[in-house]
């Protein structure tokens, strides 16, 4: 029966009920129909949520509000056979701040969340079609920021297509096979100038692939699209100018400026009074520690499906533009390159003079050890030395790269710095830049005003799914009942926040010490999706064991 029937039948009984009885009575109607719904829509759920704890159900139920139908944020068709607009709703960041519009739809948002939100809970259909519908925008070389419906995408960030092939990389393992490789993708935009639908060409999910590998390799530099205060009111002329590109000699994947944002910790000033207005507050351009590790987990992935036959491209074949020179890098000494590389060029060691001798004329910078560098190469090379939460996103998506015993050293210090109560200070407490509450009016302070420290301190809830699962994978065999004890921990008083919220779901993020911040979502996609994540990853853990 519908649920307009039943409530229709319930409430016809009411003329038989006292008066008195009748608000007891209608309080009766509508939590069985709410239990009702609950029940039913947890039946819709793939066995893991089912199956799941109390905490895991109600993170998953908290995720269904995310995807909806909304006809100003459709996901464009994905190719010439499908309709001008898909059925499966999209995936919203955030509510209510990213609940319309071209706000809506976030590349890097989607694809960090679509695992925990839509593939491990069962709505593999829904994520594939996030999946294809994203591809068909491909531009530059790049995913967009903004999906804007596939009509005005703004290609503004550098994470996006590493945070799209690592998703479909957990895709395929997820759902066993790999024929959405090989699914067709008619392109929005023919090329990098053309306007939107202004002609068609058809090609494999994985040729997309393929094509965002070998621009990284060439080089990405361009400048955004009707690039001016009607597309962002904030940024100055040169902060539209985005560059991508892949050290051939290293394998690290570089780019951006000091005077752009192209990561997730992308706040722009907009303050003229504190005079922080077109001044990214964390450009964390050079090498950024978790596009690196991005990087490694999707060239790793390409190099397994290369030897099993089912990728058919071996690498990269480019051209120098300085010399025309063809040069080719083959996923797997891609792949080395960056292992061989990474300890090098991020690790801080516990012993101060050894990590002195290490940095060389750097030094100066080192005020924090036993920690891996936020990034390598920034312009402003003080930054690349500040401790922030991002490299436990690396440990996380190729673990691979860390030396394990490094990798429990910076997680203690993580766990003793960064940890707040359910979430992960995006900044170091002791670092000069910690500012620890997000608050949105103007002022004349450079560090605050209007938000310039959204990433400078606030505690985002996202990352500590990640914190949690890096705990778990690089804990030693003899602690591990210790460790999942402290993970559950941490869960429990996330689930606190999560069954007193009017949203019945996880914010965006704290103020310092785990404070209510106004200022943000009170229900957020990716703090839900890697907190189911995490839970996850308990259960592959456990039947691991068993």
């Amino acid at each position: 029966a519908t649920i307009s029937k039943v409530l229709l039948d319930s409430c016809n009984q009411l003329d038989k009920i006292p008066r008195g009885l009748k608000p007891s009575y209608f309080d009766l109607i509508i939590f069985s129909l709410y239990d009702l719904v609950i029940f039913h829509c947890l039946k819709r759920f793939s066995a893991f949520i089912q199956e799941g704890n109390s905490l895991l159900q109600d993170l998953a139920l908290g995720s269904v509000q995310l995807v909806s139908d909304c006809k100003s944020a459709v996901l464009p068709a994905h190719n010439s056979k499908a309709t001008s607009q898909v059925t499966t709703g999209s995936l919203a960041a955030g509510l209510p701040f990213f609940t319309t519009g071209n706000m809506r739809c976030w590349g890097r948002d989607t694809f960090i969340s679509l695992h925990g939100i839509l593939i491990v809970t069962g709505r593999v259909s829904e994520a594939k079609q996030h999946i294809l519908s994203f591809a068909s925008t491909i531009r530059h070389g790049m995913i967009p920021n903004l999906l804007a419906a596939g009509k005005h995408c703004r290609y503004n960030c550098r994470d996006a297509p590493w945070w799209f092939i690592n998703c479909i990389k957990t895709y395929t393992q997820y759902t066993g096979a790999n024929d959405i490789l090989h699914e067709k993708i008619t392109r929005v935009f023919l090329d990098d100038e053309s306007e939107a639908y202004s002609g068609r060409e058809e090609e494999s999910l994985l040729e997309v692939i393929q094509e965002i590998l070998t621009r990284h390799c060439e080089g990405i530099h361009y400048k955004e699209r009707s690039a001016g205060a009607d597309l962002d009111r904030d940024m100055t002329d040169e902060g539209f100018d985005v560059e991508a590109f892949v050290d051939m000699s290293t394998g690290l994947v570089c780019g951006g400026s000091g005077l752009n944002c192209g990561t997730w910790m992308d706040k722009m000033g907009s303050s003229e009074r504190a005079g922080n207005k077109g001044k990214p507050a964390t450009p964390r351009n050079g090498s950024a520690v978790e596009l690196v590790a991005l990087c490694k987990s999707v060239v790793t992935w390409l190099s397994e499906l290369r030897e099993g036959g089912t990728y058919p491209y071996e690498g990269v074949e480019v051209k120098k533009r300085s010399s025309g020179e063809t040069v080719k890098l083959s996923f797997k000494a891609w792949s080395e390159k960056i292992r061989d590389n990474f300890e090098a060029k991020f690790w801080i060691p516990r012993d101060k003079l050894e990590g002195e001798e290490r940095e060389g004329d750097s030094k100066e910078f080192i005020h924090k050890t036993g920690i891996y560098k936020d990034s390598y190469g920034a312009s402003d090379k003080w930054t690349d030395y500040q401790l922030r939460p991002n490299f436990l996103i690396a440990m996380v998506v190729a673990p691979e790269l860390f030396s394990p015993l490094n990798a429990r050293i910076a997680l203690e210090v993580a766990e003793e710095s960064l940890l707040a109560p359910i979430g992960m200070r995006t900044l170091d407490r002791n670092d000069w830049a910690y500012r620890g509450d997000y608050l949105m009016g103007d002022s004349e302070d450079y560090n605050t005003a209007f938000g310039f420290n959204y990433h400078q301190g606030p505690e985002w809830v996202w990352l500590t799914g990640y914190f949690l699962q890096a705990k778990l994978r690089f804990c030693a065999e003899e602690k591990k009942e210790e460790v999942v004890r402290s993970v559950y921990e941490v869960l429990s008083r996330v689930y606190d926040c999560l069954v007193n919220s009017v949203w019945k779901g996880v914010p965006e993020l704290t103020n310092e010490n785990g404070k209510i911040c106004e200022s943000c979502c009170p229900t957020q996609a990716w703090s839900i999706a890697t907190l189911v994540d995490t839970l996850y990853a308990i259960e592959l853990q456990r039947k691991e064991k068993s």
